[in-house]
């Protein structure tokens, strides 16, 4: 889903040539709405920078676990990247679990009394390497890898070399309690992106943004004119929107991910007075949906957005 800017020039560095698409949502939680806004050093740091700590926000955490089942497919790719869960391993403390693309692994750690928790794939690596160490010939390796392959959980494991292993059974996974909240400079950049999309004009490179602009790419908070605000409410759906308010001499931007969580952006003494389309991406039916206004939107009418570029942000079909 495209939307064709026209723009000569990137909206955050003003670099002249040519842009390259960026999504407004980030694509790695479902986002599909794209425009040629950013140059690609652009797209490509501030990628890096902000959207990829996404993933280790507390509450897009919860909120993927609570809607799993009905995005099974964004589920299993986001927990392909490497998500990190906790789980309580034998001395009663959090031991870390990775998730991949192909397997969860637990991560290895030391326990107080000197032994070494390893996730059980690694052991038996771990267990082999130690036996060759002690010049055992590979049959008789192999016959003790055997003992520890099919001997059940808890129960005291011997091998040669005062060497001893316990399979313990895994705990409940559960999502860490000390994740690092998305940085606003992210939903600052959600809410300038979307604005660009709806101008379509050059007023988006006006000077008044200028510290917005600088703010994104890493300098301080410009209070005079803008503010940020995290909002969280009791329900997980799957879906994402963003949709604006103007608020006497103020536009408002909302970034609401996953319904629980909302971000306020706040444009102070901005001038504009138009009507910004709400955009809403449906993850779960794999719909971009898109109202002329937020009235449309609390009556519940929309459209969908075709997967094609137009140079044009709203509605178009039934």
């Amino acid at each position: 889903m495209k939307v064709q800017s026209d723009f000569n020039k990137c909206i955050i560095c003003k670099k002249e040539g040519e842009n390259t698409y960026e999504h407004i949502i980030p694509d790695f939680i479902g986002g599909k709405l794209e425009s040629d806004i950013l140059c690609s050093n652009c797209n490509k740091t501030l990628g890096s920078f902000l959207v990829s700590n996404l993933k280790n926000d507390p509450d897009i955490r919860y909120s993927l676990e609570k809607v799993s089942d009905k995005i099974p497919k964004l589920y299993e790719k986001i927990r392909s990247h490497g998500l990190l869960y906790h789980t309580n391993g034998v001395d009663g403390k959090p031991l870390e679990v990775k998730t991949g693309k192909f397997r969860d692994r637990v991560m290895a750690r030391t326990v107080n009394d000197g032994s070494k928790l390893f996730d059980t794939k690694d052991a038996e690596k771990i267990i082999q390497g130690m036996l060759s160490k002690l010049k055992l010939d590979n049959e008789k390796i192999e016959f003790h890898l055997n003992i520890f392959r099919n001997t059940d959980e808890s129960k005291l494991i011997r091998f040669p070399g005062d060497i001893f292993a316990i399979k313990h059974p895994a705990g409940n996974v559960n999502v860490p309690k000390n994740l690092q909240t998305i940085d606003y400079r992210l939903p600052v950049l959600i809410a300038f992106e979307y604005l660009s999309i709806c101008l379509l004009d050059k007023n988006i490179f006006h000077n008044y943004f200028d510290p917005i602009r600088d703010y994104i790419q890493g300098a301080s908070l410009p209070e005079e004119i803008i503010s940020a605000e995290r909002l969280l409410s009791d329900y997980y759906n799957p879906f994402h929107n963003v949709y604006s308010k103007n608020v006497d001499d103020s536009l408002e931007i909302y970034i609401r991910f996953f319904r629980r969580l909302t971000f306020k952006v706040k444009f102070i003494y901005f001038p504009y007075k138009g009507k910004c389309p709400v955009y809403h991406e449906d993850i779960e039916n794999r719909r971009s949906l898109i109202a002329k206004s937020y009235d449309d939107a609390l009556k519940g009418v929309f459209y969908y957005m075709r997967a094609r570029a137009k140079k044009r942000f709203g509605g178009e079909g039934g």
